[in-house]
């Protein structure tokens, strides 16, 4: 399927597990799309994994 791109970690003050994506290429943030999943991305959306 799909590459590793990240794993889900707890460092510094947080309270559960979580993961940061950024993108970017010659210095240049780029736009992240995810495909499958139903609805808008927001802040503090969960998503789960299927297996």
């Amino acid at each position: 399927m799909g590459q590793l791109i990240g794993e889900t970690g707890n460092s510094g003050n947080t309270t559960e597990p979580h993961l940061h994506l950024h993108a970017e290429r010659d210095g240049v943030g780029l736009d992240l799309r995810f495909t499958g999943m139903a609805g808008r991305l927001y802040r503090g959306r969960a998503i789960r994994a299927f297996p």
